[in-house]
């Protein structure tokens, strides 16, 4: 189980990594034709890198506490059937899975919690009319993008570490 939960802090680094390159790209790209506004390199980087800080503080803290987590899940099977040792390209594509459908999930959870207060508030008639903005809908894409295409990245590697 230690290999296991240390094998998903790795993989959970290297796509927080992806993940950090991907936004980079992406928000240079926007910012070349004009999209974005106009905002140097050299400030643009450390801010993308910051914005992805979850995806690069999480894998160490997990390798830290791999010790006691594998402790306390081993004690949850010790009465019953252990689970099976996961492959490495399991875990990658686990750990892919996660960094595609977590984000979109929590934007689509602040927009029900959005739709929540309004209906409550009782101002459709006011605050409804951001629902046809495009930014609500482009901000949070170009937000969740690069987790996305680098959980995409990661199922695809997961497919090339254990050849079988």
């Amino acid at each position: 189980m230690l290999a296991n939960i240390r094998q998903a802090a790795w993989a959970i680094f290297v796509g927080g990594c992806f993940g950090c390159i991907i936004d980079v790209v992406l928000a240079a790209s926007l910012n070349a034709v004009g999209v974005s506004g106009q905002v140097p390199l050299w400030s643009l980087v450390p801010e993308r890198v910051a914005a992805r800080g979850l995806w690069l503080t999480t894998p160490p803290l997990l390798w830290l506490t791999a010790r006691p987590i594998a402790a306390w899940l081993d004690a949850i099977f010790a009465d019953g059937v252990p689970p099976a040792p996961f492959s490495r390209a399991r875990i990658w594509k686990l750990v892919g899975l996660l960094m595609i459908t977590a984000p979109p999930l929590l934007v689509a959870a602040g927009w029900g919690g959005l739709l929540l207060r309004i209906t409550l508030s009782r101002s459709w008639a006011f605050e409804g009319a951001m629902f046809l903005t495009p930014a609500l809908y482009s901000t949070p894409l170009l937000a969740v993008a690069p987790t996305v295409l680098a959980g995409t990245t990661l199922r695809e590697l997961g497919r090339h570490l254990d050849p079988g």
